[in-house]
Formats: structure tokens, sequence, C-alpha cells
């Protein structure tokens, strides 16, 4: 597959991504001024899909179970809406600076790759060597 539609078909991807958490977020808020039997089958909706999400955004599978929560509060919904639209946010941020980081990908080269374009800090060389554990 041509890399240059592979990364179009990633894009794609992470827009849907982000457009289902900005969902999530807006159902949660919707759920805070619903009724206390509708809220509670709402929040246990987004209790299931919060560590779903966590999973995808930080790239480690499903994720943590759910912490037991003890209310369906219309302040735990709000603080559904905003923890889902904090990942949103994250998402969009990581995915900014990746496509700043590899800039233009039709060389096959990598921005950082390309002489004098090196966005990595400059370290210090270690003052000792260190001992060798073989």
């Amino acid at each position: 597959m041509d890399g240059s539609r592979q990364t179009e078909r990633s894009g794609v991807a992470l827009q849907r991504i982000v457009a289902l958490l900005f969902a999530l977020a807006d159902m949660a808020e919707r759920a805070a001024d619903a009724p206390h039997r509708v809220r509670s089958v709402v929040l246990m909706i987004l209790r299931t899909a919060e560590p779903a999400a966590q999973g995808i955004v930080f790239g480690t599978g499903y994720g943590q179970p759910a912490p037991a929560y003890e209310s369906d509060s219309p302040t735990d919904a709000l603080r559904f809406a905003a923890r889902f639209r904090a990942l949103a946010a994250l998402l969009l941020s990581l995915t900014a600076q990746v496509r700043a980081t590899w800039g233009d990908r039709s060389s096959g080269l990598l921005a950082f790759d390309q002489p004098g374009t090196s966005r990595r800090p400059a370290w210090p060389a270690p003052a000792c060597a260190f001992p060798d554990t073989s």
C-alpha cells in the first residue's frame, strides 16, 4: 500500500476517534441534566468506555478496569465529560506534534532524520564510563 494513502487512512481514523471522544463527552454532559435512572445507565456505559478510550489514546490496549464509583451524581457526569474532552484534546495535540515532527514524508525520511533539522535535545555525554556488566 502506498505510504501517503496509509497516512491518509490513519488520519481519518484519528479524526473519527476524536469525534467519538467529543460525542461521549457530550453524552456525559447531557446525562448530568437527565433524571437519575437515565443518568445511571449512561454513566454505566461511560464507565465501560473510559478505560477503552484511555487505552486507545495511550496505546496500551483496553486499559485498566474502571474503578468502582459510589454515586451517579450530576457532578460525576460532568467529570466524565471533562475527562473525555481532555482525552480528545490530548489526541489532537499528539497528532499535531506528529505531523509537525514528521514533516514531509514524501522523501521517505522523517523530518528529524534530515540533516540540519534535529529537534533532539543536546544531552551531554556521561562524565564517566559505565562499568561493563556482562
